[in-house]
């Protein structure tokens, strides 16, 4: 047989023929070819084991997938919190018969605050984790969405503890928890139609299914394979307090519109309980009632032409404004130029002149905000948690930044979390506007 004869034969074949002839050919190749069907046979066989277990890549995409789903699900309660029309920071109840909508408050409570998440009321698809299962939720009660429920505000702290796999506390005032319950562990049993659906021991582990108000990550056991996340005070009234913020802009805005001029503000002092506008104060509270009496620059029209309360009805500020006391976490600075109800004022506050030499009102000066403006007619910060559950008596008690709470008229972007929690919005001259600042 000649070699280009043999070179076309498969490796079985080739053995069969040195078997059968034990030519010179054959002997001298045969070591060669036993080799190679070894490693063809090898090949074969891991190839069999590996195509009927799981592989590390599917767990992988596993955990890919279930990351992904709790990190929607806490962006989205995160989104819902910011946008809520009644009650800025409140979140829904939880799912509590598996139907993807939140129950409650029946009257005034959740059904439960240990449910699934309630997909359908915040608008997602039906998320489940890798392994199939309904995401579950858990919510601070002081949270729910339900007006009566007492003010909230950066001042309302969580109910709930979050612990890391080491038994750390990470925080012990979470908002809301998401978790992902994996498939059956221990004695778990999971019969659709039967009471294990909305039992949360079936679905839960260990330090999760106690029904007290600690929840954990561990790492993965025969008992144990929850996965979580959690929405913390910070990251929620993150987006709160901007939102806040740029409402008060706009509100003051279309007071502006309506009266020819800026608010005064309220002071921190002797301000409560109405917290009303004081002629003459460039600093302070933004104002829940305008009106002095008798009536003064800066404070001669309520909110609401005819209104008893400055804060009833938009375009105006929004009934929750009073309500949560987000007053106290407002702080307001305004060019004097701009709360002078006389047609110069007006005039020099519409084209950002300010009247910079004082020749008809002195101490007129604009506001800077460094590296953002030089020329910002007014400006508003909300500020995080009070000192002490204390309302300040001084901007030096709520706001971070000591450039922003020196009294005078230059202010600086708020510093980023965790050094400040802080949050800006202003309004610059016409020719540079600006909004919210990070």
């Amino acid at each position: 047989m000649r070699w280009g004869e043999q070179s076309m034969m498969r490796p079985t074949e080739w053995l069969a023929h040195c078997l059968a002839h034990r030519c010179h050919a054959c002997r001298k190749q045969r070591g060669q070819t036993l080799l190679i069907v070894l490693l063809l046979l090898g090949m074969a066989g891991a190839a069999l084991v590996y195509g009927f277990s799981p592989t590390t890549a599917s767990v992988r995409e596993h955990d890919r997938h279930t990351s992904a789903v709790l990190a929607q699900a806490r962006e989205a309660l995160i989104g819902r919190a910011v946008a809520d029309v009644n009650r800025p920071g409140s979140l829904p109840c939880p799912d509590a018969d598996n139907d993807g909508s939140a129950d409650g408050p029946f009257p005034t409570d959740c059904t439960a605050y240990v449910g699934r998440l309630p997909w359908r009321t915040l608008g997602l698809p039906d998320l489940r984790d890798g392994s199939g299962e309904r995401l579950w939720y858990v919510l601070s009660s002081n949270f729910r969405d339900y007006l009566n429920a007492g003010a909230l505000n950066p001042d309302t702290a969580g109910q709930l503890v979050v612990k890391n796999s080491a038994g750390t506390v990470v925080d012990n005032a979470a908002v809301a928890i998401v978790i992902a319950p994996g498939s059956v562990v221990g004695t778990q049993t999971r019969t659709p139609g039967t009471p294990d659906e909305l039992n949360a021991g079936m679905y839960l582990d260990e330090e999760n299914a106690n029904g007290d108000a600690i929840y954990a990550s561990a790492l993965v056991s025969p008992t144990f394979n929850d996965r979580l996340v959690y929405v913390s005070h910070d990251a929620l009234f993150a987006g709160v307090s901007t939102r806040v913020a740029k409402e008060v802009i706009s509100a003051l805005e279309n007071y502006r519109a309506a009266n020819h001029y800026y608010p005064a503000a309220s002071p921190y002092t002797a301000g409560a309980p109405n917290y009303d506008c004081v002629p003459g104060q460039f600093q302070g509270y933004a104002p829940l009632n305008i009106q002095s009496t008798p009536p003064q620059d800066g404070c001669k029209k309520n909110w609401e032409t005819g209104s008893s309360h400055g804060i009833l009805n938009q375009p105006q500020l929004p009934p929750w404004f009073a309500d949560n006391n987000w007053n106290l976490f407002t702080h307001y600075s305004v060019a004097r130029i701009c709360t002078i109800d006389e047609s110069a004022a007006r005039a020099l506050c519409d084209s950002d002149a300010y009247d910079p030499t004082g020749t008809l009102y002195p101490g007129t000066s604009p506001l800077t905000v460094t590296g953002v403006t030089t020329n910002a007619r007014m400006l508003v910060i909300v500020s995080g948690p009070t000192r002490n559950g204390l309302a300040c008596t001084a901007s030096t008690q709520c706001l971070e930044d000591a450039a922003n709470s020196d009294g005078n008229n230059t202010y600086v972007k708020p510093s980023r979390f965790p050094a400040s929690n802080d949050h800006m919005a202003l309004t610059c001259s016409a020719a540079a506007p600006c909004g919210v600042v990070p």
